[in-house]
């Protein structure tokens, strides 16, 4: 990810990173208690509230969570560009989104290099 974000800005792109979930709550046995719903009701005003202020030209999610979040978010009319999440779990999803054969290696910083094409195609929009 942080390649990613280098990349857009050394191309000069000011990028603001955030996330739909704005804290994590763990178990005592270390397991990822989901947000209530009350509770997503106050990332969702949270975020509304960053995107009227940064005012971006363009939104970029990864993942589900992320981009299912954002379908009830007022964005303003920006743009949104919902891309695979960049984990290891994703690699799959990845591959196909970038059209990268099964087979072959995916290495990170071609991954990088596939998302920050992909954005900066989408600034240009």
């Amino acid at each position: 990810m942080w390649m990613l974000i280098q990349a857009l800005v050394e191309s000069g792109c000011g990028v603001y990173a955030t996330d739909c979930h704005k804290f994590a709550i763990q178990s005592r046995d270390r397991g990822i208690i989901s947000p209530t719903e009350s509770q997503m009701a106050v990332y969702r005003d949270l975020l509304e509230a960053e995107i009227k202020i940064i005012k971006p030209c363009l939104i970029v999610t990864f993942g589900n969570i992320a981009g299912t979040t954002v379908d009830f978010v007022e964005t303003q009319g920006v743009h949104v560009l919902n891309l695979p999440h960049f984990s290891g779990l994703s690699q799959g999803n990845i591959k196909k989104y970038f059209n990268w054969p099964e087979e072959k290696q995916f290495p990170i910083e071609d991954q990088a290099a596939c998302y920050f094409q992909t954005i900066i195609k989408n600034i240009r929009l």
